[in-house]
């Protein structure tokens, strides 16, 4: 089909309307790789372009002041997000599957709780773990994420196993299988998609936290990346090719794990759940 002379303008306005957009919201990421190689001389006379020497020397030394923060990070992340998405999906799988008295009001206060400002329970939640003498150590990062992981995910998780099949569920209790059984092997694999979505999503939520460690922590060792990194460049004199290099290397994490587990995220977000 040839195109019109006013089509052909609409399409051309359409690919450089999305080649600008595109080009926008990388533009950040890319200038930070190009600041991480520079020395401050460097940015200070050629802030916009590229500049030689590389010095990716940076990136050595950015890794030797921010790893055990990076650490702190992965291990905070990887036990709370394992935490919370278990429990969150048990709890989905009762309010999905069991029939009890008050059954949707717990469901709808969970919604409810949704609708709460984290930033509101920030003085609560921090008077509570300081009073059984949690601050400023793991425990004070754990607990607040696994519980406020939970309202979130079993919101989605519920909708997605009441989804499932009421022929699997009453195929296997004719089989003799209990509640447990039915859930590790009918209820998780076939929600390997969703459950997958909802851990990236607690990932990236507790990976970029900012505000809850900067209150909790005051020791060095406990950092996490993101406060780590705050306290790197304004406690020293900045090294902004160093700072750039920490940022790269604390985005890496979570660029990897999308890249590894973007099938996974897409089905789970075209699964029907999210849409709910």
């Amino acid at each position: 089909m040839k195109l019109t002379p006013a089509q052909k303008a609409s399409e051309v306005g359409k690919w450089a309307a999305l080649v600008t957009l595109t080009f926008l919201t990388l533009y950040p990421f890319i200038f930070m790789i190009m600041s991480s190689v520079k020395s401050n001389a460097q940015i200070y006379t050629r802030f916009w372009g590229v500049a030689a020497p590389l010095h990716w020397d940076n990136y050595a030394v950015a890794w030797r002041m921010i790893s055990p923060f990076v650490f702190n990070s992965v291990f905070i992340t990887l036990v709370s997000v394992l935490t919370a998405v278990f429990f969150a999906s048990l709890t989905a799988y009762v309010l999905a599957r069991f029939q009890f008295p008050g059954r949707e009001f717990f469901y709808y206060y969970i919604i409810a709780i949704v609708m709460i400002p984290g930033i509101l329970t920030l003085i609560p939640q921090y008077i509570l773990i300081k009073n059984m003498g949690m601050r400023d150590t793991r425990w004070a990062l754990f607990f607040p994420y696994v519980s406020y992981g939970q309202v979130f995910s079993v919101f989605i998780l519920r909708t997605f196993f009441a989804g499932i099949a009421d022929d699997l569920i009453d195929a296997a209790r004719i089989d003799g299988s209990g509640h447990l059984r039915i859930y590790f092997t009918i209820i998780l694999p076939l929600s390997k998609p969703i459950i997958g979505t909802v851990a990236l999503m607690r990932v990236i939520t507790i990976w970029n936290d900012f505000i809850w460690p900067l209150v909790v922590m005051s020791q060095k060792k406990n950092f996490t990346i993101t406060v780590g990194l705050a306290y790197l460049t304004s406690e020293y004199k900045v090294e902004y090719g160093q700072a750039f290099a920490g940022y790269v290397i604390a985005s890496l994490p979570l660029l990897v794990l999308f890249l590894l587990t973007m099938k996974t995220f897409v089905r789970g977000i075209t699964s029907g759940a999210l849409k709910a």
